[in-house]
């Protein structure tokens, strides 16, 4: 787990397979990178029942 800035976004390293760096501070927000170099910000949901949604929608990509 990592602070995501500007900073850590631009740092990260591309790995073989796909893999997700979530934020120490806000709960579910996380930055998804693609072994294609791709990088998607992304959020979990909670669901009724306290369950997590099993998707990561793309909140934003570079």
């Amino acid at each position: 787990m990592a602070k995501l800035t500007k900073r850590t976004v631009g740092t990260t390293e591309i790995r073989s397979a796909d893999y997700v760096i979530w934020d120490e501070e806000l709960p579910g927000f996380g930055l998804r990178v693609f072994a294609s170099g791709r990088k998607a910000t992304s959020c979990n949901t909670v669901l009724q029942a306290g369950r997590v949604a099993s998707h990561r929608p793309a909140l934003g990509r570079s």
